[in-house]
């Protein structure tokens, strides 16, 4: 949120405040400001170079197939390479701290889908030989997923998180986003990790 209001400020648009709060997704009108002209001929100059981009999101509820076809819609061809999700950082950091480890799951099937075709161990079933547990963004969370992850918290297990997001904002209000708005009270822990912002991320 801030890094749009610095572009928009550096482009010399206003960020104004609205009468109510809004969640989730909002139409955006688009009128005679500079902030988005000339991206999709940007960015295939930049590939023409030989450069590189790369678009971010916390978001690990999905693949990256959803981002590519809202891309296409806006005019900007893209492959899954250039994309850095906060599912990627977190594959990085099970494949090069936990290597061969088992990890718990507690995310959507697509996060699930990722991980295991990387090569990681994973499982949503309780297990004496669980190492890990990776909290994502659950659209699909269970109180089964909650239950096993406090068990595996009570036994000391490391916590990992794809983002350190608390909430995430819809359109009636917020709902959990990594799972851990339940799971931190219950068991008095924090999990570590932080998503595409965080050093994970940088060193990956």
């Amino acid at each position: 949120c801030y890094g749009l209001q610095l572009m928009m400020h550096l482009l010399g648009g206003q960020c104004c405040k609205a009468d109510t709060r809004e969640y989730g997704k909002t139409e955006l009108t688009h009128t005679d400001s500079p902030l988005f002209d000339g991206v999709p001929e940007f960015l295939r100059h930049v590939r023409s170079m030989g450069g590189r981009y790369l678009f971010l999101t916390n978001n690990s509820s999905r693949g990256v197939e959803g981002y590519i076809d809202k891309m296409r819609r806006l005019g900007i061809e893209t492959t899954p390479e250039d994309y850095l999700t906060s599912a990627d950082a977190a594959q990085h950091t099970l494949l090069t701290e936990f290597p061969g480890q088992r990890c718990y799951v507690s995310g959507t099937a697509s996060l699930k889908a990722q991980l295991a075709g990387a090569g990681v161990p994973i499982t949503d079933a309780l297990s004496d030989d669980i190492a890990v547990l990776l909290s994502g963004f659950d659209t699909e969370l269970t109180f089964q997923k909650l239950e096993d992850s406090c068990i595996l918290l009570n036994r000391g297990v490391p916590w990992l998180a794809t983002n350190p997001d608390w909430v995430c904002p819809t359109w009636y209000g917020s709902v959990p986003d990594t799972g851990h708005g339940a799971e931190a009270p219950l068991s008095g822990q924090a999990p570590a990790g932080d998503g595409t912002s965080g050093a994970a991320a940088h060193r990956f």
